[in-house]
């Protein structure tokens, strides 16, 4: 896949208000399906087996959507900061939402995190990759069930800090609550 340094075409004034407003509302239930539940300790969520997966698995996808949103990847094992939209196979355009497209800002590693964080982060990019975008054994990915809500959490807070913030966004998410705000 080829790379560019800026979104092309620019993001259109009303697109910006429609993300705003819906897709990344709808997006950032993901991140809480499994746990709001689990924190309630829903019985029907607790007594099936198949919907504790699919919640916990819709919660590292959101997580692994909003940190590749946020201008972070990662390779190897370490968390990096990526600045870059993909573009459509053979067009020089892309498709891509990215946080600036939105008036937010790109997230700073340095600054908006500490090492044990970016671990926490580059696991859950690692475990959503290789346990659950497609079938693998044994992956051995490093990310555990006992480390979701906090990792949740500074996902939420870096979008918060990086696009509430900047763009002047309040974030109405559904109603959704959660101890990172």
């Amino acid at each position: 896949m080829d790379y560019l340094d800026a979104r092309n075409p620019p993001l259109p004034v009303q697109d910006k208000r429609d993300w705003l407003d819906n897709n990344l509302k709808e997006k950032y239930t993901w991140l809480f399906t499994h746990r709001n539940r689990a924190d309630r300790r829903d019985p029907v969520y607790d007594n099936d087996g198949g919907f504790h997966h699919c919640g916990f698995a819709a919660g590292m996808l959101g997580a692994r959507f909003f940190l590749q949103f946020l201008g972070l990847r990662a390779r190897k094992g370490t968390i990096l900061e990526w600045r870059k939209w993909g573009t459509i196979p053979g067009q020089k355009i892309t498709i891509e939402v990215k946080v600036t497209d939105l008036g937010g800002q790109w997230v700073d590693l340095n600054t908006d995190t500490n090492p044990a964080e970016q671990d926490l982060l580059a696991r859950i990019w690692r475990g959503t990759s290789s346990g659950i975008a497609h079938l693998t054994s044994n992956s051995n990915h490093g990310f555990q069930w006992k480390d979701f809500n906090q990792t949740i959490d500074i996902v939420v807070r870096l979008l918060n800090y990086r696009l509430c913030k900047p763009a002047k966004w309040k974030a109405d998410w559904y109603g959704v609550h959660h101890s990172g705000q």
